[in-house]
């Protein structure tokens, strides 16, 4: 038996927001200049505390160091080097749409769906076949840019690639992995859906896809490594000791870096419902007490589901929480108790 909690410095180890007074400290830049650099709109989507703070993130970082480099080496002025930094394009939001894996469901007006792609039972050449008529159906309605996101480990990342290459010469399609599984996946997508149903910029979807991407975290806990990890011999021998004493044990896996990394593991669910608690609060710190969204899945665990919940809802009042059931055909390849966090 392990401690109860071990901290994750293989799972995050580096700061993923940071405070203005961190910012400046770093660039050697006063908060005075950062912030007419965002009131100029040269610092796009910046996030702020539920105090209403602003955040910065390695992109902001990057940014900034252009528009330094800009001012000090071509001695340009700020309305030009936003020019230079921003070129739009003459896509407009009406012509772009988002096409994506539908793991939690999905009702948002600029997400379109593949009709059987998320079964696991799907052969990848109906696969194929499915994306390819998606994309047909969406140029001929008259987008001219699609963006197609898939979960990391889906099957469906191929088989976009793939029937992708079929229309490039009709639009623009861009396949893009969200390194996320899940409600992470799922987290993503519907904020950059959100991004697109209020701006008429295909440079803000772009940005905010590469901005958001370090953002998501899934955390599992399960009793069934074998449902998560290759079946390796490592995982096999895990496995069996968990099997003996299946009621017994539950994992504690991350998804990072498109791989799924075992934490910890414990003897009740209590213990391992603290362990995601102190996972996601290990997380909050390293964003300045960022997070937007907030997405539970679960398999038999209803009480343990809701417990997170509360807690949740107390630690991150401003952030949006949603709690959803495995579907029968999750349930079936599951078999035991589940559940999943992930933030963005």
């Amino acid at each position: 038996m392990t401690n109860k909690y071990i901290k994750t410095k293989a799972l995050i180890n580096e700061r993923k927001l940071y405070k203005i007074s961190q910012l400046t400290s770093l660039l050697g830049i006063t908060a005075r200049t950062v912030r007419y650099y965002d009131q100029l709109g040269l610092l796009p989507n910046v996030k702020r505390t539920p105090g209403n703070m602003r955040l910065f993130d390695e992109q902001d970082i990057a940014l900034i160091q252009k528009i330094r480099y800009f001012q000090e080496k071509e001695f340009l002025p700020l309305d030009v080097i936003k020019g230079r930094l921003f070129k739009e394009t003459a896509t407009d939001s009406q012509s772009i749409t988002i096409v994506a894996d539908n793991l939690l469901g999905n009702n948002h007006p600029k997400i379109h769906t593949v009709p059987g792609a998320d079964s696991i039972d799907t052969p990848m050449p109906s696969r194929i076949t499915g994306y390819t008529n998606c994309f047909q159906s969406l140029i001929s309605q008259g987008f001219t840019t699609i963006y197609s996101y898939h979960s990391a480990l889906s099957p469906n990342l191929e088989a976009a690639t793939i029937a992708a290459n079929t229309h490039q010469a009709s639009a623009k399609i861009h396949i893009l992995p969200t390194h996320s599984v899940g409600g992470g996946h799922h987290l993503y997508v519907t904020a950059i859906a959100n991004v697109l149903q209020a701006s008429d910029s295909e440079n803000e979807v772009e940005m905010y896809t590469e901005k958001n991407k370090g953002l998501v975290l899934d955390v599992f806990m399960s009793d069934n490594l074998n449902l998560l990890f290759p079946k390796t011999e490592t995982v096999t021998k895990l496995q069996q000791d968990l099997d003996a004493q299946r009621s017994a044990f539950n994992a504690i896996v991350t998804f990072k870096n498109d791989t799924f990394q075992l934490i910890d593991y414990y003897q009740n669910n209590t213990d391992a419902i603290d362990s995601i608690g102190l996972i996601i609060e290990e997380e909050a710190a390293l964003r300045a007490g960022y997070l937007n969204a907030i997405a539970i899945t679960y398999n038999r665990l209803y009480a343990e589901a809701n417990a997170l919940t509360n807690q949740f809802k107390s630690a991150y009042p401003k952030a949006s929480i949603s709690v959803t059931e495995a579907d029968s055909h999750t349930q079936s390849m599951i078999q035991g108790g589940f559940i999943g966090v992930s933030v963005l």
